[in-house]
């Protein structure tokens, strides 16, 4: 069930689940976070937050990745450096498709899964006179919804990175890089213009090194 707090400008949403069925999501929730970072290492080290680090830490590791980066200070010949940061909340939460989601999600779990996670997306909001059949984006009130979020996420990556570049900074998949290096092929930090990622929940940083070209055809 789904009622809402009315302030006249802004609708709240608040979730009622019923106690057994939050127990079968709370087991849900714990077993594709087991299988994701413990089995199949499906996120790769930018996915934060993590259980490697607290956020001071992450903070500590994005500003040593910063300085470490080869080359990165030289503006001898033009480059220009920038730091970019975005908040794509919106893609995250309320314009999740699931016509594409779903066969992506059939890519790591069980298809009975899938129909479950989707069964329970697929429901009528009422709220007074109102009503609506949910057919996209993420009801926020299910103990799963952190996995759905980060999973969506990873897809969000590698749209933005492209497949070469996500790959190169994971790394191979049985010696994944730390966080902020390329600890297995050091050329490779410096054979893109995109030198470091972090995606932390909604928020995304990107490290970019431009010359004086790259960064004329930006402008």
């Amino acid at each position: 069930e789904v009622e809402y707090m009315d302030t006249f400008s802004t609708l709240y949403p608040i979730y009622n689940v019923v106690p057994s069925e939050k127990l079968v999501d709370s087991f849900l929730d714990q077993y594709l976070w087991y299988e994701a970072m413990d089995q199949q290492r499906l996120f790769p080290n930018w996915v934060k937050p993590s259980d490697m680090e607290p956020v001071p830490v992450l903070l500590y590791k994005w500003c040593q990745g910063i300085n470490d980066s080869p080359g990165l200070w030289d503006v001898t010949r033009d480059e220009s450096t920038v730091l970019l940061h975005a908040n794509l909340e919106d893609s995250f939460y309320d314009n999740v498709d699931w016509n594409l989601f779903r066969p992506l999600l059939e890519m790591v779990m069980d298809k009975t899964l899938v129909e479950y996670i989707v069964s329970r997306h697929d429901v009528v909001v009422e709220f007074k006179d109102m009503s609506y059949q949910c057919r996209k984006g993420l009801l926020r009130g299910f103990m799963f919804s952190s996995f759905l979020s980060q999973y969506w996420g990873l897809v969000v990556d590698v749209l933005l990175l492209g497949t070469q570049r996500s790959q190169e900074i994971a790394g191979p998949a049985r010696r994944p890089n730390p966080f902020m290096t390329f600890m297995r092929d050091p050329l490779l930090a410096t054979s893109h213009p995109i030198r470091g990622y972090c995606r932390y929940k909604n928020e995304v940083y990107v490290l970019l090194k431009y010359t004086k070209i790259e960064a004329d055809d930006v402008r």
